[in-house]
C-alpha cells in the first residue's frame, strides 16, 4: 500500500463516524422504485423443522393480525429454513414463528433440553415444542436489497422489548432499530442479528467453517436457552438509555461453556478465532470500563447502561455527518489533540518506570513462584510416604502442611530483598521420576505473594494445570499447560524517584500440545553446534486490567491466539566459533554465532490471531473527560496475508479501519475499508497515484472521494454539494 493512501485514510478519515442511516436521498432522477422484496431466512434455537411462519406488517405483542396490509404464511423445513416474497418496503415486519403441530420440532443445541412432555434430550437429539412456543423477528424496514431475516433468540429479546417500548402504539422503525442495535451492542455483534445466527451448533461442519460473528451470533441465542435468563427482564428501557441485567453474563458463560468446557472434547466444535472473539467479549463485560462493576460495594455487580444509537437522518445529511466527525477525531489525533496528548502523557510517565519493569526482578519473582509450586509438589509427594510429618524443606522454601493445604515461604537471599509465598490447595499432583519425567498437576492456588527488590506480585483464586508432562534429559512434551491468575496485582517501584506502576488485572496462559528438543555437540576443538527445536498445537496468551502511574491510569487488554493446527516446527542451529588460533579457518572469529532457522511455508505456518486495545480517559478542550480507546485486531489465516482491523472509540462513536496486509514481500494493493457501527462506510483506494473511493449508507452510495490536480481530496455528495476532506 502506498504511502499517500495510508496518509490520507488512516490520518483523516480515522474519523468517519457519522449517524448512520436514513432512506431517501436527494437525486432527482426518477427512477422506477420496487414495491416490495423477496427474502429468507433460518429459525433457530436450536433449529426449527415445520415450525409456523406467519410474515406481516400488522402486529401486536400477540403476534400478526392476518387481516393487516400484509400477511404471508409458509413452514420452516427440516433446516429450519423458509421463504417469502413482495414484503412491503420501508416499514417494520414481523417474523413470528410458532409450533404447527406435533411435528414441529427443535434440535437441541446445548447439552440438555426439556420436550413437551418434560423429558431431558441430550445434544443433537431433536423433540417435539411446548405448546405455546413462540419465537420473533421484528426487522425495522425492509429495502429491495433485504435478502436474509434470519429469527433467533436475540432477535427475539429484540423483538420484545421494541414490542413493549412501544406500548398500546404501533412498532416505529425507530423502535424497533433501537431494541435491535442495543441488542447487538451487548452481545459485542458488529453485524445485523437479522442476518446472523443461522449455524446449526450440532454440525461440526457448520461450526468450524462459519464466520466468527455467524457462529457466536447462534452461540449467544443457544445460551440464552441454556443459562434460563428472563429475557423479558435482560433490558430495562430508562429513556435514554437501556439498563442491562447482569443476568447477561450468564449467557456469555454459558456460550463459553459450548465451546471450551475445561475437559474432553466441546460440545461445539469452533475455530480459534470464534472463541478469541468470545473471550474479548466477555472481558470487555467484565473488565472493560463499560462493563459490569460492583459501584454500591456491596460485594454484587451491579447493572449497566447502553445508550441506544440516535435516529436516523437523510443520507446525504448523514455523509456530512460522516465527514465532519472526520476533523473531529482527525484533530484528536494531531500533535495538540487531545486523545494523542493524553497516551503521550501517559506514555512519558510510563517511560520512567519502564526500566524496571523489563529488570530482572519481575523474572525472578516469577521464577520464585514456580520454585515454591515444585516445592510444594515436592512435600506432597514426600507426605505420602511420611503422612505423619507437616513440615518440609525443599527448593529453599519451607512448606507446612495443613490438610490439602500446602503453604511455601522464603524470605530474603544473600543476593536479593526478597520475600515469597504461595498458599496452594492440591487437587491432584502424580510425578514419576527415573529416566523419564512424568507429571499431572493440578493445584488450587489460594494466594501469591512474590517480591524482589523493586517488584511486587500478588495473585489470589488462581490455578495451575499440567497434564501429560513427560521429559527427560533434552527432550520433553506436555499434553497441556494452565496458569489462571484472574486476581492479580503487580506493583513497580523506582527506589531512587519514587515513581511507581501498578497493574491490577487479571492474566491468563494455556498452551496444548507442546514439544521441545536441545542437542549440543562439540564438533571441533575450536566450533560447537546448539540445535533447538520446539512445536506446539495451540497457546493462548490473555491479560486485562488497569495500568496506573502518575496518578493517571489505562485499562489494557492483550489476546493472543496462536493456532499451529498446520503443524510448523520451528528449529534453530547455532554453530559457535569460541576460539582463536593460527589453525582456524580463514573469517572465523572468536566467539562468533551464526544461526540458521526453519521458515514458515505456504503448507506450514502459525495461524494467528490478535487483539490488542488500550483504553482511558482524555481531557478535552473544555477540561472535560472523554473515553476514548484504541483497539488492534489481527486475523492471520493465510500465509502472507493478515487482516487488520483498528477500532478507535472517541466522543461516543466508533471509528473502524479495515484494510488486508501482506507478509513475507507479498504486496497486497487492495482497497481500505473505513465505517462506523450504525451503517457509514467509506471505501478509499489509489488509482494511478490518486486518491479515489466512494461513501455509502446503509449499502446506497451518497458522496464519491477524488484527490484533484493540487492535491487536495474533495467529497462529492449525490445532491451536487461538495467539501474538502480537511
Amino acid at each position: 500500500m502506498k504511502r499517500k493512501i495510508l496518509a490520507i485514510t488512516i490520518a483523516s478519515v480515522l474519523g468517519l463516524v457519522g449517524c448512520g442511516g436514513g432512506s431517501g436521498g436527494d437525486d432527482k432522477k426518477v427512477i422506477p422504485q420496487p414495491t416490495g422484496t423477496d427474502f429468507s431466512g433460518t429459525v433457530n434455537k436450536g433449529i426449527i423443522s415445520n415450525g409456523k411462519v406467519e410474515v406481516c406488517d400488522t402486529f401486536d405483542a400477540q403476534g400478526c393480525n392476518a387481516q393487516g396490509n400484509y400477511y404471508y404464511e409458509t413452514t420452516t423445513n427440516s433446516s429450519g429454513k423458509y421463504s417469502i416474497s413482495d414484503a412491503p418496503l420501508d416499514k417494520p415486519i414481523l417474523v413470528a414463528v410458532s409450533k404447527k403441530n406435533t411435528s414441529t420440532t427443535m434440535k437441541c443445541d446445548v447439552a440438555t433440553c426439556t420436550d413437551a412432555s418434560g423429558a431431558q434430550v441430550n445434544f443433537g437429539q431433536t423433540f417435539v415444542v411446548k405448546d405455546g412456543w413462540q419465537l420473533k423477528t421484528i426487522l425495522p424496514a425492509a429495502n429491495s436489497a433485504t435478502s436474509v431475516v434470519n429469527v433467533t433468540s436475540l432477535t427475539d429479546i429484540a423483538a420484545k422489548q421494541a414490542l413493549e417500548d412501544a406500548g398500546s402504539s404501533p412498532v416505529t422503525t425507530q423502535i424497533a432499530n433501537r431494541a435491535k442495535d442495543t441488542v447487538e451492542d451487548i452481545f459485542g455483534l458488529e453485524g445485523s442479528i437479522t442476518e446472523l445466527g443461522s449455524v446449526d451448533l450440532t454440525d461440526p461442519a457448520q461450526t468450524q467453517g462459519a464466520a466468527p460473528e455467524d457462529i457466536n451470533a447462534a452461540l449467544y441465542s443457544a445460551a440464552v436457552m441454556s443459562s434460563a435468563i428472563d429475557t423479558d427482564k435482560l433490558l430495562t428501557n430508562k429513556g435514554d438509555v437501556y439498563e442491562v441485567s447482569t443476568s447477561l453474563l450468564d449467557v456469555i458463560a454459558d456460550a463459553e461453556q459450548l465451546v471450551d468446557n475445561g475437559s474432553g472434547e466441546p460440545l461445539v466444535k469452533v475455530s480459534e478465532v470464534s472463541k478469541k472473539e468470545l473471550a474479548d467479549h466477555k472481558a470487555e463485560q467484565t473488565t472493560g470500563d463499560s462493563g459490569f462493576k460492583d459501584i454500591d460495594g456491596d460485594g454484587e455487580l451491579d447493572p449497566i447502561e447502553v445508550t441506544p444509537q440516535p435516529p436516523a437522518q437523510g443520507v446525504v445529511q448523514a455523509a456530512k455527518s460522516f465527514i465532519n466527525d472526520v476533523r473531529t477525531t482527525y484533530l484528536s489525533v494531531q500533535d495538540n489533540g487531545d486523545l494523542k496528548k493524553g497516551l503521550t502523557d501517559f506514555g512519558n510517565e510510563l517511560d520512567v518506570i519502564a526500566p524496571l519493569i523489563e529488570e530482572k526482578d519481575v523474572e525472578l519473582a516469577l521464577t520464585n513462584v514456580q520454585t515454591a509450586v515444585e516445592a510444594i509438589t515436592d512435600a506432597y509427594e514426600a507426605q505420602k510416604a511420611a503422612p505423619e510429618n507437616t513440615t518440609y524443606n525443599y527448593r529453599g522454601f519451607t512448606v507446612a502442611v495443613d490438610g490439602t493445604t500446602y503453604s511455601a515461604q522464603r524470605d530474603n537471599t544473600a543476593e536479593n530483598v526478597e520475600s515469597t509465598k504461595v498458599v496452594a490447595v492440591i487437587s491432584k499432583v502424580s510425578i514419576s521420576e527415573g529416566d523419564q519425567t512424568t507429571a499431572e498437576i493440578d493445584l488450587g492456588i489460594t494466594s501469591i505473594d512474590s517480591s524482589v527488590d523493586n517488584v511486587q506480585l500478588i495473585a489470589t483464586n488462581s490455578s495451575a494445570k499440567v497434564v501429560g508432562f513427560s521429559g527427560e534429559a533434552t527432550v520433553l512434551s506436555v499434553e497441556s499447560v494452565a496458569l489462571n491468575l484472574p486476581n492479580t496485582q503487580l506493583a513497580f517501584v523506582d527506589a531512587k524517584t519514587k515513581k511507581s506502576a501498578n497493574f491490577t488485572g487479571h492474566i491468563h496462559f494455556d498452551v496444548k500440545g507442546l514439544a521441545a528438543a536441545e542437542v549440543q555437540n562439540n564438533l571441533e576443538a575450536d566450533q560447537q553446534t546448539e540445535a533447538k527445536s520446539g512445536s506446539f498445537m495451540l497457546a493462548n496468551i490473555r491479560f486485562g486490567g488497569d495500568l496506573a502511574t502518575g496518578g493517571d491510569s489505562v485499562g489494557v487488554y492483550v489476546n493472543l491466539v496462536a493456532d499451529n493446527s498446520l503443524g510448523y516446527i520451528y528449529a534453530e542451529e547455532s554453530k559457535i566459533f569460541n576460539v582463536c588460533s593460527s589453525g582456524s579457518v580463514l573469517g572465523w572469529n572468536c566467539n562468533n554465532v551464526d544461526t540458521t532457522r526453519t521458515p514458515e511455508t505456504q503448507d506450514k505456518f502459525v495461524k494467528t490471531y490478535l487483539t490488542a486495545q488500550v483504553s482511558t480517559n482524555v481531557q478535552n478542550a473544555l477540561n472535560n473527560a472523554i473515553a476514548a480507546s484504541v483497539k488492534l485486531e489481527v486475523n492471520r489465516s493465510q500465509y502472507n496475508v493478515a487482516q487488520a482491523k483498528a477500532t478507535v472509540e472517541y466522543n461516543g462513536v466508533d471509528t473502524i479501519i479495515e484494510a488486508p496486509v501482506g507478509l513475507y514481500d507479498n504486496v497486497v494493493n487492495s482497497a481500505i475499508i473505513v465505517r462506523n457501527t450504525t451503517g457509514a462506510v467509506a471505501t478509499v483506494s489509489e488509482y494511478e497515484e490518486n486518491v479515489a473511493g466512494e461513501i455509502s449508507i446503509n449499502g446506497k452510495k451518497v458522496a464519491s472521494i477524488e484527490e484533484i490536480k493540487n492535491g487536495l481530496v474533495l467529497v462529492r455528495y449525490l445532491d451536487g454539494s461538495f467539501e474538502s476532506l480537511f
